[in-house]
């Protein structure tokens, strides 16, 4: 979640970051024992508030006192400088940093041009760190750069990153973002410290989206919140996406044995429109049928313990019950399986998506367990 500074009056103060007060409280503790380690791989769930709380964290660093005229500690042998929980909007390296506008911070992510289809960030994009940290800090104070994130470069460009993480320059850190952890050079990995980031739980999450939307419908709100799990920014997309009203339908549609193959072929259509501008629906269908196949696969294991908050969601759970009666676990898992890798290969090469959406739901709502 990214906000822009007309979102902020002259006076505000940052609110607390919803569940992530111990990476701040430890990057204080590093900082306060002269250790703060000069490269983070920051990871967790997509839309946890990874990057917000990394340009949390940039602002706190570039608004210290500057080594050049103040101490950061007093005459009484403490720490003169602010705790990251709260930082104040009238403070210019603040403002300056949460509008990504501050001369010391660096923010890399894939650039949004006509010509970058892929959506990874370029490995002349990741070269500009060396240029970056071999300036001095037009502040004289810390220099933060940000990758966003780390799963959208390639290995040419993790290995362009391999002499700032091994010769750092001094005051200064790189904050790396990671939704997955996998493909990650374990040359790189090595030289990060590494902070795990959670998902929210429910209440944080519904507070966070009601701060966003504060005249929002409390019940749209809450369903959000519950088919997010614990991820604001996924809820945010999926209100871009419109996908809340789609994905009800479809599961009523896969729920009714009457419902015929035209009827999920239109609904596969409103899923899958042409174009960059249709890749944030695609890719929340992915991310609900995503889930809702795993659960499926889940309860035709019999497994009665584990529940989820979208579990709970009655559209949904009707849904999982239905299909994991028409299907053995194996099943779904094949199903599972192949939907991932076949959607993900769809978007990669610009296929037509409707087509092989359409197929996976007319599969759902087959029957291959004896009836």
């Amino acid at each position: 979640m990214t906000e822009s500074s007309a979102e902020y009056p002259a006076d505000y103060v940052v609110p607390d970051l919803k569940g992530h007060h111990h990476l701040l409280d430890r990057f204080f503790t590093c900082l306060s024992k002269g250790s703060l380690h000069h490269a983070w791989l920051m990871s967790g769930p997509e839309g946890i508030g990874k990057f917000k709380a990394s340009l949390h964290i940039a602002a706190w660093l570039l608004s210290l006192p500057k080594l050049s005229k103040e101490s950061l500690i007093n005459d009484t042998g403490s720490l003169c400088i602010q705790n990251p929980d709260k930082l104040c909007f009238n403070q210019p390296d603040i403002r300056l940093a949460i509008n990504q506008t501050h001369p010391d911070l660096l923010v890399i992510e894939p650039s949004e041009d006509d010509k970058n289809k892929s959506g990874f960030i370029k490995t002349n994009q990741i070269r500009k760190l060396r240029s970056f940290f071999a300036h001095s800090a037009g502040r004289e104070g810390w220099r933060v750069a940000i990758i966003n994130s780390l799963d959208l470069v390639n290995r040419n460009g993790q290995n362009a990153m391999l002499k700032i993480l091994e010769e750092p320059p001094q005051r200064s850190i790189l904050l790396v973002l990671s939704h997955k952890r996998k493909g990650i050079l374990p040359t790189v990995r090595s030289r990060c410290m590494h902070a795990a980031m959670s998902r929210l739980n429910l209440p944080d999450t519904q507070n966070i989206l009601k701060n966003i939307w504060p005249a929002g419908d409390e019940n749209h709100i809450a369903l959000l919140a519950r088919l997010c799990e614990g991820s604001p920014g996924q809820a945010l997309n999926l209100e871009q996406a419109e996908a809340l009203p789609l994905f009800e339908t479809s599961c009523y549609l896969l729920f009714d044995e009457a419902t015929r193959s035209q009827d999920l072929w239109d609904i596969a259509h409103k899923w899958g429109p042409e174009g960059n501008k249709g890749r944030i629906v695609r890719m929340a269908a992915l991310y609900l049928f995503e889930k809702l196949i795993s659960r499926a696969s889940l309860r035709a294991t019999g497994n009665q313990n584990y529940e989820s908050e979208f579990d709970t969601i009655p559209f949904i759970k009707n849904t999982i019950e239905v299909l994991a009666s028409r299907h053995d676990a194996h099943t779904l898992a094949n199903f599972h399986q192949a939907f991932c890798s076949e959607i993900r290969q769809a978007e990669r090469l610009f296929l037509d998506f409707t087509p092989i959406f359409a197929n996976f739901l007319c599969k759902l709502h087959s029957q291959t367990l004896p009836e």
